[in-house]
Parts: structure tokens; C-alpha cells; sequence
């Protein structure tokens, strides 16, 4: 009985966050002219609207943008926060507690309190609406937390093998 309240409980919740999606695409699908009720399914499938805003919102560029600033802050966050984080974790000095207490320190600082700093530092250097200024700013801000996790899991898988 338990089971059941569990799995109906789970069921009510995935339904719950997949009605916006299929009145979205209900939606999206129907013509400007068809004014049935939004919870019924178009009569026939209308790609117009699809290939209206794929071509008046620039979706495909986008998507690349996204695709390229993803990809490239994902490599330079993990380059750099392994090449970091290794010496915290495998060579003891006396230093290492200062530099991991300044790395959570970073964490704990809003984003927002540098906003108005950072947006002057990124129209002196002309990195206003360019991918690499997008880059730039995501690895600064991800990548504490970067060192933080991969120097925790290398202390730990030292602690355990060693």
C-alpha cells in the first residue's frame, strides 16, 4: 500500500511538470486561426510556427553560441581546476589550508556584489557581446568550486588508498 501511495504520489508529480511542456507544444502546433481550447491537440501538425521562429529568433545561432560557450567553459573549468586542485591535495605545505579557506571564501561571495565591477571590466576590454567574455566570466565564477570538489575528492581517495 505504501508502494502504491509512493508510485501514485511520483506519477501526480511527473505530471504535473509535464502538462507546460505539452501545452507549449499544443500551442505551437496549432494555427493562428484555430481557436480551440489549448488543452486539445491540434487537428493536423504545423511545422510554420517552428520554422517561423527558428528563422525570426535566430535559434540556430543560439544553439551554436550555447554549444560553444558550453563546451568551452566546461574544458577550461575541468583543465584548469584538476591542474589546480592536484598540488592542494597531494603535496603538503603550509600554505595549502590558506589557499583552500581563500577558495571557499570565493564561494561564499554573491555574484551580484561584483556585477557592476565586472560588466566595466568587460566593456574596458571590448568583451561586450563576444563568446569568449561569456567564457572568461563563467570559468571565474565556477571555477572555486571546481578546485574546491576535485581537491575534496583527491584528499579523500588518498586518505582511503593510503
Amino acid at each position: 500500500m505504501k508502494r502504491v501511495f509512493r508510485i501514485l504520489i511520483q506519477f501526480s508529480i511527473g505530471l504535473l511538470f509535464a502538462v507546460p511542456f505539452y501545452l507549449l507544444i499544443s500551442l505551437a502546433s496549432k494555427t493562428p486561426s484555430d481557436m480551440s481550447s489549448m488543452w486539445v491537440p491540434a487537428m493536423y501538425w504545423n511545422t510554420n510556427n517552428f520554422m517561423a521562429a527558428w528563422e525570426k529568433a535566430h535559434i540556430g545561432r543560439a544553439l551554436l553560441n550555447t554549444t560553444i560557450i558550453t563546451t568551452g567553459t566546461v574544458i577550461i573549468i575541468v583543465l584548469v581546476g584538476s591542474l589546480a586542485s592536484y598540488p592542494l591535495a597531494r603535496r603538503p605545505h603550509r600554505l595549502n589550508r590558506a589557499v583552500s579557506m581563500i577558495l571557499v571564501s570565493c564561494l561564499v561571495v554573491p555574484p551580484l556584489t561584483v556585477l557592476v565591477p565586472l560588466y566595466k571590466f568587460i566593456v574596458d576590454i571590448k568583451g561586450l557581446n563576444t563568446r569568449w567574455a561569456m567564457i572568461l566570466i563563467l570559468v571565474t565564477f565556477q571555477l572555486p568550486l571546481s578546485i574546491f570538489f576535485v581537491h575534496q575528492l583527491s584528499t579523500d581517495t588518498t586518505n582511503r588508498i593510503g
